[in-house]
């Protein structure tokens, strides 16, 4: 049982868990694939040669921390990097972020429209003068009149 509120816990995941529903070698493909893309963007950004081990462990960092999410929004999120950040190389942590923002938006545009309760009927002046007598506050009004 849980302490969170109902409707933090109708909240979707921060990740989709892609890899749970996978078999190992449906991950590992899903793996390569993501390493691919991650590897297309960084090339605009290495510029000293990395040696195979290097690299390898470079790319096996992303996919630890992107393999639960979509190969497309991956890609996705690897080219909004690209366009709003030309000269920043990004970090897997930097598009994590980016894929997490857009599925928060995606599920708050999926909620109903709120409704705003409806408002009462205003009172006029002289009820509302009424009602502050009433439970005995006294306004100061500007020019000594109380």
């Amino acid at each position: 049982m849980t302490n969170a509120p109902a409707a933090v816990s109708k909240l979707p995941t921060p990740t989709p868990r892609l890899t749970q529903s996978l078999s190992p070698h449906e991950v590992e493909d899903h793996r390569a694939r993501i390493a691919f893309e991650v590897e297309i963007i960084m090339q605009g950004y290495w510029q000293a040669p990395l040696s195979p081990e290097m690299k390898g462990a470079v790319l096996a960092d992303w996919c630890d921390e992107l393999e639960d999410w979509p190969q497309d929004q991956v890609r996705a999120a690897l080219r909004d990097w690209r366009r709003r950040n030309p000269s920043k190389k990004p970090n897997p942590g930097h598009i994590s972020e980016i894929l997490k923002a857009w599925r928060g938006r995606d599920y708050v545009a999926s909620l109903p429209p709120k409704q705003e309760a409806p408002r009462g009927k205003r009172c006029g002046k002289k009820r509302a003068e009424e009602i502050i007598a009433e439970v005995g506050f006294q306004l100061k009004r500007f020019g000594g009149e109380q």
